[in-house]
């Protein structure tokens, strides 16, 4: 027996030294078919070029070393076997998944990770019929040349008894926990813009990186007392440790002077649009604005440029817009039965005698949205279950339901029943959204034709809008079906005394998009026959402050009873007509991802770093004082999350029912904290204007009182972010209103190309900036 042990032993490490060199041997195989899969990715996901190449191989290099083990793991029992079909079998699977990846990113524009497991096979198997998947020659054929590679390669390769070459593993180990050491984001991929960075990154990677995410034990958390609503954009307040979110409500009343009084409170309506994003939307849009009747209509309405859908699918669009909710672990919506208890838009104005009701295109049991609507006692729910009662889906139409045109249409016909008294209305879109198709859908694309002529862009440039015709002609046609409807409104009776509120869920991420938070950027036009006069909006607000702000307008106008405490994310909508970022916005891309932090000029996620421009572009960024303070805020957000979602509570009984008269002392009650830093952000750079050898900015004071003494400071930076000069002027002071030009000399000896500037008002003692600056302005090379 002892003898027989020995042997046992002895034979152990050997197996694994054979299973180690036979891996050794096959790995070619693998490594061959994976590339035949990632090249047709490259190739059928536009324009190549040798930075993304690069960028491509360095994501591919560095996840299949960190990978390798776990690789190794899967196959070891299968590598002891005579012959290499069962190896070939699950590595042929393994390659299928990488394929499912891959086109899955061709047709969204967006790896998939963990975001995966937050829906159930039924939202999982509509979302596949949505996305219009079809089975096309040139996938087909390189999806059995990769099998083919990759069977050819293990049967070449398998070897009875391989020897020597299992001493490469430990070199192959060593790389593999050294992989994990470099970054997969950074300066290095500076120059891409976010299509080419998603492009290159290996896809398989990133799911498995999302998963690990998703799996790893949640941290201890915090002390409550950390957890405070400033995280998430509240006012802070002493707290409850069992409410890490609940404040006393002091949002003020900032829409008041727009409107004129009515003699009875007002309907409000929301028209939450499917996919609507700014770049495509408004006023100098980036990729020139396809929704003429809303440009029109924006002319007439407040309208805020600069807006922030704190979801990137439509998971979160109800409680964020209604509810000004934290996300739970996969969106509020999603813990279903779970729900805590809190007050909300519907279940407050149907408190205060308003009747709810709303309306969808699709299945409103898809993302919980009926779980939602029932939480908040929405018993009027009309979806497409509802409507195929007594309508069929028009030929042509898009996959998850009834087209916008006749979906408005039977909106508006269901409206004109309903009686004139106050109301809370909503509805949601639906053709924005894979598979872009619709009926009638040739005349479209050849509107979109024209609408380029119209902005004038060039035609060396329509290559891009032909590829994308679908998506294209979707806008065109939404914007369309919106004129018809919004035309038929005005003949309600009440139509005089209505808000409507249009919004995007967010923006629709089949377009390649220009930065990460591209995703996020959507408009937010406020209209109404009430409004004294139209407003453009340029300060940055998010869907969280939506209802708050409608709330303390009602109340204060109109006498509604509004709670108490909340645990509102928002503020208030911030009316201010320059740009600034006052707010602390948590942003969820996707259902199963951790969250990331908006705060100031500075935006997080997936620990990495972005500095945020007056447009609400986002660049890779390196500040350490920066990320530090976004960690913090990010860490104090999800303790308080987690700490709803283990407890169940996000208020005590009593303040969930509990509503009260406007009270303007508490209203106007702001901490000191929170005034400073409002006069600090009235600090503003107007306007920049580059010579060779000068700056001229102008620097202006939007408050109500003298600003703090500062310096306007001059920041040259490379391409990577690092800074290589600056230089300041005088202090000085602004009295309330005042505007100043200053001329500042360029600080001397900048050579090479690739700088830019920033223009910033500064703490004199510090060099800390105090206001809202002007960033990354491209200097010429003198």
């Amino acid at each position: 027996m002892p003898e027989n042990r020995t042997d046992a032993t002895a034979e152990a490490p050997l197996a694994w030294s054979r299973a180690a060199g036979r891996f050794i041997f096959v790995l070619p195989a693998w490594l061959a078919a994976g590339c035949v899969v990632r090249v047709g990715e490259l190739l059928a996901g536009g324009a190549l070029d040798g930075r993304l190449i690069l960028a491509a191989a360095g994501f591919d290099a560095v996840d299949f070393l960190r990978w390798l083990p776990l690789l190794f793991l899967t196959a070891w029992p299968l590598l002891r076997r005579a012959r290499p079909w069962p190896l070939a079998l699950l590595w042929s699977l393994l390659l299928l998944a990488q394929m499912a990846l891959s086109s899955y990113f061709l047709v969204a524009r967006t790896p998939l990770g963990s975001d995966l497991f937050g829906y159930s096979w039924g939202e999982i198997l509509a979302t596949v019929h949505g996305a219009d998947v079809q089975l096309h020659v040139t996938p087909m054929l390189e999806g059995a040349l990769a099998l083919a590679v990759l069977w050819a390669g293990l049967w070449l390769a398998w070897r009875p008894r391989p020897r020597r070459s299992w001493r490469t593993a430990p070199v192959l180990l060593v790389l593999s926990c050294a992989a994990w050491l470099l970054p997969l984001q950074g300066s290095w991929l500076q120059g891409l813009d976010l299509d080419s960075r998603l492009r290159a990154q290996d896809k398989a990677g990133f799911f498995l990186a999302s998963l690990a995410q998703m799996w790893r034990p949640a941290a201890t958390l915090p002390a409550v007392a950390a957890a405070s609503p400033a995280a998430s954009g509240a006012e802070a307040a002493p707290l409850d440790p069992d409410y890490p979110f609940m404040h006393p409500d002091r949002t003020p009343d900032v829409l008041g002077s727009y409107f004129s009084p009515a003699r009875r409170p007002p309907t409000v309506v929301f028209v939450v649009v499917e996919g609507l994003g700014r770049d495509f939307s408004g006023p100098n849009a980036r990729l020139g604005s396809f929704t003429p009747f809303l440009d029109e209509l924006a002319s007439r309405s407040l309208y805020f440029d600069h807006f922030i859908a704190p979801q990137g699918r439509t998971f979160g669009v109800l409680p964020s817009l209604f509810g000004s909710l934290p996300f739970g672990e996969r969106g509020f919506a999603d813990l279903g039965s779970r729900m805590p208890a809190h007050p909300d838009l519907f279940s407050v104005l149907r408190s205060n005698g308003y009747d709810a009701r709303f309306y969808n295109g699709t299945n409103l049991d898809f993302d919980s949205e009926r779980a939602y609507l029932n939480r908040q006692g929405v018993t009027k729910l009309h979806d497409l279950l509802w409507y195929q009662r007594d309508h069929a889906l028009p030929a042509g139409s898009n996959s998850w339901g009834f087209p916008d045109a006749d979906l408005l249409r039977l909106i508006l016909a269901d409206e004109t029943k309903q009686p004139d008294a106050p109301a809370i209305v909503a509805l949601q879109t639906i053709t924005m959204h894979t598979d872009y198709h619709f009926p009638d859908q040739e005349r479209y694309r050849a509107r979109v034709l024209e609408r380029l002529r119209e902005l004038k862009i060039p035609e060396s440039r329509w290559q891009y809008y032909r590829d994308n015709l679908d998506i294209f002609s979707t806008v065109v046609y939404t914007d369309d079906a919106l004129r018809e409807f919004f035309t038929g409104l005005q003949a309600l009776p009440g139509h005089a005394n209505t808000v409507y509120i249009i919004t995007g869920d967010h923006r629709l991420p089949e377009l390649p998009m220009a930065d990460v938070l591209e995703r996020h950027h959507v408009p937010l036009l406020i209209y109404s026959p009430l409004l004294k006069a139209p407003a453009r909006i340029r300060a940055v607000s998010s869907q969280f402050d939506i209802a708050p702000s409608l709330l303390a307008w009602l109340s204060h106008n109109y006498g509604l009873r509004t709670p108490p405490q909340t645990a509102w994310l928002g503020k208030g909508l911030d009316m201010f007509d320059a740009y600034r970022n006052l707010r602390d916005i948590p942003i969820k891309p996707v259902k199963g991802e951790a969250p990331g932090m908006l705060s100031g000029d500075w935006y997080l996620l997936r620990g990495q770093l972005y500095r945020v421009s007056s447009e609400l572009g986002a660049e890779v960024a390196s500040d350490a004082d920066a990320e530090a303070r976004l960690q913090a805020k990010l860490a104090a957000f999800d303790a308080a999350n987690q700490q709803m979602v283990a407890s169940g509570r996000l208020l005590p009984p009593e303040a969930v029912e509990q509503l009260v008269a406007w009270d303007a002392d508490k209203r106007n009650a702001t901490p000191a904290a929170a005034n400073e830093a409002s006069a600090a952000m009235n600090l503003q750079v107007r306007d920049v204007q580059l010579d060779q050898q000068h700056v001229l900015a102008t620097f202006t004071n939007a408050g109500g009182r003298s600003s703090k003494p500062f310096v306007a400071l001059l920041v040259v930076t490379d391409a990577a972010g690092r800074e290589i000069a600056e230089a300041g002027s005088a202090p000085l002071q602004l009295a309330a209103g005042e505007s100043r030009a200053m001329r500042l000399p360029l600080p001397a000896n900048i050579a090479g190309n690739d700088h830019y500037l920033s223009v910033v008002p500064a703490d004199p003692a510090s060099g800390k900036r105090i206001g809202n600056g002007v960033f990354h302005l491209p200097l010429e090379p003198k």
